[in-house]
């Protein structure tokens, strides 16, 4: 697999798991076998939020996919 292809995988799952995590913490806590109270809520929020951040850089660099900064992510 090439590298561009990888990081557009990486963005599309990093997304799908951040959008839940965001959403419905609890239920997507549940799907990984985790049970939540509300401080663990905020916590899986929090998560979600930085896995959509890894998702949308990943993103953007599946393009520059021969830089060595894209190999990094």
């Amino acid at each position: 697999m090439k590298l561009g292809g990888f990081l557009i995988a990486k963005a599309v799952v990093s997304v799908a798991f951040g959008l839940a995590f965001v959403a419905l913490p609890s239920q997507a806590g549940s799907l990984l076998g985790i049970v939540l109270d509300p401080a663990g809520e905020t916590l899986a929020r929090m998560l979600g939020t930085c896995l959509v951040g890894i998702g949308f850089i990943c993103w953007l660099a599946r393009a520059r996919s021969c830089l060595r900064s894209a190999a990094a992510l």
